[in-house]
């Protein structure tokens, strides 16, 4: 798992080397030529413009922001240096994906409040299902579960109510991960002869001839 980290790093720094960077405020925009899903790494932005139409591209680029804006990468790593330390622990791997979706359901939310055209977003959606070309340790444009996250953008939902789930999901994980590191040592009580009911000195061997 160290050595799949220690390559997913190496090919994400191949991918962006020598690339054009287009400086736009906080970000750094990325247009690649390769057949790879959108997506953000800290404050870089990397997509294909000819893959998409204008209004295609400003809701990439809006979910994007939000996953740099929020140093979402961060949740990314320390998912990942979780699995590489408590791989034998199944639900790692499950927390490790409800905090990609997790991370996906915030983006959409934030990107949905500032394009007037939420039908248009969901249909953006739908069109990058079909690039499976993703880079590992990166905030993905898409995940798993379209369906699930087009109904998500349709409800109306609390933001305390998200906010507190977001903010509980990491200190759970650590909260497990640290309970189910702690060794039951068994100890042996030591019971008194006298509760045994057997005395010694109550044997009568006389009897016993």
């Amino acid at each position: 798992m160290f050595l799949k980290l220690v390559f997913d790093f190496n090919s994400l720094i191949q991918l962006l080397k020598g690339k054009i960077i287009q400086q736009k405020g906080a970000f750094k925009l990325i247009d690649i030529a390769e057949n790879i899903a959108p997506f953000s790494y800290f404050n870089y932005i990397v997509y294909n413009s000819t893959l998409y139409t204008a209004i295609e591209l400003e809701n990439i680029l809006e979910h994007e922001k939000v996953h740099s804006q929020q140093k979402h990468s961060i949740d990314v790593l320390i998912s990942r240096l979780f699995c590489v330390v408590f791989w034998f622990n199944p639900l790692i791997w499950l927390y490790k994906k409800a905090i990609a979706q997790n991370l996906e359901f915030i983006a959409d939310s934030e990107a949905a409040k500032k394009i007037s055209d939420k039908k248009a977003y969901q249909f953006t959606l739908l069109k990058i299902t079909t690039q499976e070309n993703c880079v590992a340790l990166t905030n993905h444009f898409y995940q798993s579960l379209i369906k699930k996250r087009i109904i998500m953008l349709n409800q109306n939902q609390s933001e305390k109510w998200n906010s507190w789930k977001y903010f509980t999901v990491f200190p759970a994980l650590v909260a497990f991960v640290f309970l189910f590191q702690i060794e039951v040592v068994a100890q042996e009580k030591i019971i008194p002869q006298e509760e045994k009911g057997i005395k010694k000195d109550s044997v009568d061997f006389s009897k016993l001839k």
